[in-house]
């Protein structure tokens, strides 16, 4: 977008800042951190989102002028997810709605004009918005009344078959200004989800070992029962089976895990409770090819890739510890 700070970036170190303030009254401007107030934050970081920015990367993105190039994906996402917002896609979305309920409707502008005329001219305007504004206001009145049901069943996408586990599907509803609302499948990986009249609606669908997804319909009166195909996340489900089989080529293991991981994905380990530790590559791929005996299962959460589909960031559990 040529020279210049980017908007959205902006408005994000803007939400940040609100988010900090609100738990840290006394904080000043987020471009006026320095040395522990940066420390905190990033204790925060991980508390909240489990996710973590160097210093050196705050001064370079946050204090230093803005020139218009964003930072990677993956900072992006985190930064929105803790400003409230599923993603840094979410949250432009947000804002976007934001923009158009700030621009005047057509009956505040037809007022607007109406002011501006003769009393003679205004009072028949004045009389054809009143009928006008009732009609649409009858029509609110009615849209109230109207509502749509959608249920969604996920499904493999190679095989056809319902995905197992289908009580950790998580479909978060992006709704405008406000915080996505989660709700997890039944048992059949099917979800009911009910839907105003006159709004879209957007959901993102996770689902262990699947790739993310995001649905959108337009508002339709009714009930509605729809089929969604999930794809595999193979790089995943790979990571996972390694962790769990009696594989003897372990040089292979190794060369595999090399392909498919970026050389500088960032790699977290998830307690449970609180905490989270961090491994670059090589740390990890030591941790899945090391001897069986003390190799425990790990499940992975989240992952995330880059332009060439390797593994740029993935978090995970390791059961059993």
């Amino acid at each position: 977008m040529g020279e210049g700070a980017h908007p959205y970036f902006e408005r994000l170190k803007e939400a940040v800042w609100q988010t900090y303030q609100a738990a840290h009254p006394a904080c000043g401007p987020i471009q006026e951190w320095r040395g522990q107030e940066i420390v905190d934050f990033q204790e925060e970081l991980s508390e909240k989102v489990n996710g973590r920015i160097s210093e050196k990367w705050f001064y370079t993105h946050i204090k230093s002028a803005n020139t218009g190039k964003l930072p990677r994906i993956d900072m992006l996402d985190l930064l929105s997810q803790y400003a409230g917002h599923a993603n840094w896609k979410a949250f432009q979305h947000a804002e976007r709605m934001n923009e158009q309920a700030a621009v005047p409707s057509i009956a505040e502008e037809e007022a607007i004009l109406v002011q501006k005329r003769p009393q003679k001219i205004a009072a028949k305007w004045w009389g054809i918005g009143a009928i006008a504004l009732g009609g649409m206001l009858i029509v609110a009145l009615l849209g109230l009344t109207s509502q749509a049901t959608y249920t969604f069943c996920f499904v493999d996408a190679d095989t056809g078959k319902a995905i197992e586990a289908g009580e950790q599907i998580a479909v978060s509803r992006l709704i405008e200004g406000e915080t996505p609302v989660v709700k997890y499948g039944n048992k059949q990986a099917c979800i009911q989800i009910e839907a105003e009249s006159g709004k879209m609606l957007e959901l993102v669908v996770q689902a262990p070992y699947y790739q993310s997804d995001t649905i959108r319909r337009n508002y339709r009166e009714g009930s509605h029962e729809e089929t969604i195909r999930l794809k595999v996340d193979d790089y995943a489900l790979m990571i996972h089976l390694f962790s769990t089989s009696n594989l003897k080529d372990w040089k292979k293991r190794r060369r595999q895990l090399d392909e498919i991981i970026s050389d500088e994905a960032r790699i977290f380990q998830v307690y449970e409770g609180m905490g989270v530790e961090m491994y670059n590559k090589e740390e990890f791929i030591n941790k899945l090819t090391s001897p069986l005996k003390s190799l425990k299962q790990i499940e992975v959460i989240q992952t995330q890739y880059d332009e060439d589909q390797r593994i740029k960031a993935l978090r995970f559990i390791q059961r059993g510890e």
